[in-house]
């Protein structure tokens, strides 16, 4: 009697282990199988299938305000949009550093920054759940380590806590993945979304005044992702995107940023200023302040496609 109630929790637990790493096991495999949306571009990445000549990063103002089909119609460079929403430099730069170790096609590595809070450091992350199956992998877990070490060493030492940082918004893709019989990525737009025509929704100047931050940290990583590509002869180009004219006059301290930003001409680095151009100063672009519409995006890709033309003619000359 006495072995049976010793016996039966040691059973009880061993099972329960069992079960949760099953659990995170089978959980994690399939969140990598997932071909499409901004999970599929980084197991895209992360499988080193995508390698383009020109690649765009950032978070939405990569993503909704750059269309590759336009620049490979324009230039004959294939090309992609890495642009995941709402994170910054701070948090997807392990995922670009993966990107940059592999790639051999490379000629142009396109970072865009927003005026307002591209450069920032994260203090905490957002959307986990698109990250934590890449957690093992170095780079991501030293790019997130930055912006909360105590949350990923218990991720790395505390079994099976990554299961408890799965939210509702990851299930659509684990139950796609799950029920998928394709092994083939789905990219439609090469990476970029189309952020619809004209919006209901006018930019405007109202609104609280924000700060144009450069943190260290951020910086720090922007700088170093450059300097890798250069040391690979891929060209690094920075482009600040558009803010709508009327948005601009909520932002403090903006020629101290691209003063900050400038910097990196003196490491070679390409900076393209499109903060304040004709586009800025036309609402038929934009869909707020800060992100083009399908016009917008058409207009901004057809200026990048100018400006790189100008390299490619200096580079023949």
């Amino acid at each position: 009697m006495k072995s049976n109630k010793i016996i039966k929790p040691i059973i009880t637990v061993l099972s329960t282990v069992v079960v949760l790493f099953l659990a995170e096991f089978f959980l994690q495999k399939t969140m990598k199988s997932v071909k499409y949306n901004e999970i599929g571009k980084i197991n895209y990445v992360m499988e080193k299938k995508l390698d383009v000549e020109l690649s765009i990063w950032g978070s939405s103002t990569a993503l909704v305000n750059f269309d590759p089909k336009i620049i490979i119609d324009s230039l004959g460079f294939s090309a992609f949009n890495m642009g995941i929403n709402g994170t910054n430099i701070d948090q997807y730069n392990g995922l670009l550093l993966n990107y940059l170790n592999y790639t051999e096609n490379s000629k142009y590595l396109i970072i865009a920054i927003d005026i307002h809070q591209a450069l920032i450091n994260r203090e905490e992350f957002f959307e986990t759940y698109k990250w934590l199956h890449h957690f093992g992998d170095k780079n991501i877990y030293n790019c997130h380590s930055d912006i909360d070490k105590f949350l990923m060493k218990k991720n790395k030492y505390i079994p099976f806590y990554s299961i408890t940082q799965y939210d509702k918004h990851g299930f659509p893709y684990f139950r796609s993945a799950l029920f998928s019989n394709t092994d083939k990525y789905s990219f439609p737009n090469l990476g970029y979304l189309p952020n619809g025509d004209m919006s209901l929704l006018r930019p405007s100047s109202s609104g609280t005044k924000m700060f144009a931050e450069v943190n260290k940290r951020a910086y720090r990583k922007l700088l170093t992702s450059c300097l890798i590509a250069k040391e690979k002869n891929i060209t690094p180009i920075v482009i600040i995107t558009p803010c709508f004219t009327e948005g601009l006059k909520n932002i403090l301290f903006i020629d101290e940023y691209k003063k900050k930003v400038f910097k990196l001409k003196n490491k070679g680095v390409v900076v393209f200023d499109f903060l304040d151009t004709y586009i800025s100063k036309n609402p038929k672009y934009f869909k707020d302040n800060t992100h083009m519409n399908n016009a917008g995006a058409e207009e901004l890709t057809k200026m990048l496609i100018q400006n790189i033309k100008k390299i490619e003619s200096r580079e023949t000359n």
